[in-house]
């Protein structure tokens, strides 16, 4: 049986807030937790209708990327709640819709920033076979202690963090390249790179043909902050430099593709003889 990866993207989300009670909040910002003085939840939606129930499902990741998290706690966590109705331009604080007890929880370290993965192919199995309808889910953390999620929503920085399913399936009896029509099937590629220099350092280019998409992770490994910027190219000879971010010494930095070209490529730059690491993950098309 051919298994592939599927990337089905979250159709919409809407986050609440008892400080707006007769109002919700929607836009690119997904909020949920406590900041000390109000309380935020948020919903997800995915179209899920391309799947055949008889789809033989591996597993069902629901992939969100973490801006910021606040928490006064060393570790906090996070909660996926499916919906028992759904979440609409009316909903608000005053006016939620119903929902089941949490099936997925990720604890997180405080200050955490970056991706996080919540295994959720039991749910996901429900809503394909048809036991339990498919309305979506609520993001739910701590509320009775400060513990703030900021996740990046559907259009923010140029969709490359937006929420999604990876769901690795087979499909009997069908191709599934033309059974699916509204998903894409995918390839995650990793590559890694690391280099010991001073002044100025560039990664190998990376093409960018079958790349739906991508980023660089930099990871300083040295005591001095470095900076770092993705640069695109049409040709591998022109290159267009990117914004600079300053990597500081035992952090890492996510630098997401922002710009459509051929070719991609990090610049390092550092005073100091210094070591750093580059994770290249990319979701490739078959």
């Amino acid at each position: 049986m051919n298994f592939q990866n599927l990337k089905i993207d979250t159709a919409c989300h809407l986050t609440i807030s008892d400080r707006y009670a007769d109002s919700n909040i929607s836009n690119n910002r997904i909020l949920t937790g406590f900041d000390g003085i109000n309380l935020f939840r948020s919903f997800l939606s995915f179209n899920i209708e391309d799947i055949p129930a008889n789809a033989n499902v591996s597993y069902a990741i629901l992939r969100l990327y973490v801006n910021r998290l606040v928490a006064r706690d060393k570790k906090t966590c996070l909660y996926i709640i499916p919906l028992k109705s759904r979440f609409d331009g009316n909903t608000t604080f005053i006016n939620q819709p119903q929902f089941a007890e949490a099936t997925a929880a990720l604890e997180v370290g405080r200050y955490f920033s970056g991706w996080i993965d919540f295994n959720i192919t039991n749910t996901f199995y429900s809503w394909i076979r048809g036991s339990v309808q498919n309305k979506g889910v609520l993001l739910k953390s701590e509320e009775n202690k400060i513990s703030l999620f900021d996740i990046s929503g559907i259009p923010q920085y140029n969709g490359a963090f937006k929420p999604h399913l990876i769901i690795c399936c087979a499909f009997p009896g069908c191709d599934p390249v033309h059974r699916i029509v509204k998903s894409s099937i995918l390839n995650v590629i990793e590559q890694n790179w690391e280099f010991s220099f001073q002044g100025i350092q560039f990664s190998p280019a990376v093409s960018s043909e079958r790349v739906n998409e991508a980023t660089f992770f930099v990871t300083n490994k040295g005591t001095q902050s470095v900076k770092a910027s993705v640069e695109t190219s049409a040709d591998e000879i022109n290159w267009a430099a990117g914004a600079e971010r300053i990597v500081e010494a035992e952090k890492t930095a996510a630098l997401a593709v922002k710009f459509y070209g051929k070719y991609y490529r990090v610049r390092l730059e550092s005073d100091q003889n210094t070591l750093v690491e580059i994770k290249y993950i990319s979701q490739d098309f078959n």
